[in-house]
């Protein structure tokens, strides 16, 4: 069995394990990203990074946001990031809220052979509907975890699969584990400054006493670095 088949395996056995029987509020959705970024010294990299998102299952176009990261490279291994996010994200009522957004984490990276493997930590706060909302001025903190696995096939394609949990702190409407995610994508090498990803993620929100709810995304990132 070829080393990616080992990957692909992995991920969907892994994602069988949140896939229980009984009932969910299940959506799909497309999520179309830009990234750019740009070494503002030899150390420190900032990116901006422009999100869409188009829910209901691909029909109603539902969020929109910007988000400014910067990337310190402390060695090959580690790194430390930071980021803040502002956004609009429709309302039942139809109109769009604002949400700003947090957060600071460190990031470890380890490459053997053709494979990457990285683990991002972040540790996340948020607000929304500050202006419109009684409960709009309390943050929402969050623990995000992610774990990828990459593998080079070759010098224009890499694959990956990546898993991601998010624990919650002091919040009524979820429970411990608040979110978990399941990817498996792509990667096109465009030129060795630019490349194009392809992914699909399973997406599962964990409520306190409210129906579990599931999300099947596909998704399509452009990145350029300056």
């Amino acid at each position: 069995m070829k080393p990616y088949s080992y990957i692909l395996a992995f991920c969907l056995c892994l994602s069988s394990l949140v896939i229980k029987a009984q009932f969910y509020n299940d959506d799909a959705k497309l999520w179309l990203y830009v990234k750019l970024d740009k070494d503002i010294i030899k150390k420190l990299n900032a990116e901006i990074t422009i999100q869409n998102r188009i829910e209901g299952n691909i029909s109603k176009y539902s969020k929109l946001y910007g988000n400014l990261e910067l990337t310190y490279k402390l060695n090959k291994n580690f790194r430390v990031v930071g980021g803040y996010g502002y956004g609009k994200n429709d309302r039942l009522d139809g109109s769009y809220g604002d949400r700003h957004r947090l957060y600071a984490g460190i990031v470890l990276r380890k490459k053997i052979k053709s494979f990457l493997f990285t683990y991002r930590n972040i540790f996340q706060g948020s607000v929304k509907n500050i202006y419109t909302s009684e409960s709009g001025a309390v943050p929402l903190y969050f623990d995000r975890n992610k774990v990828t696995i990459k593998y080079e096939l070759n010098k224009l394609f890499d694959i990956y699969t990546a898993h991601e949990v998010n624990l919650s702190y002091n919040q009524v409407k979820y429970d411990n584990i608040a979110r978990y995610r399941a990817y498996a994508g792509g990667v096109y090498n465009l030129s060795k400054k630019s490349n194009l990803e392809a992914y699909f993620m399973f997406q599962r929100k964990y409520t306190f006493n409210g129906q579990p709810k599931r999300d099947f995304v596909f998704g399509l990132t452009y990145s350029h670095s300056f």
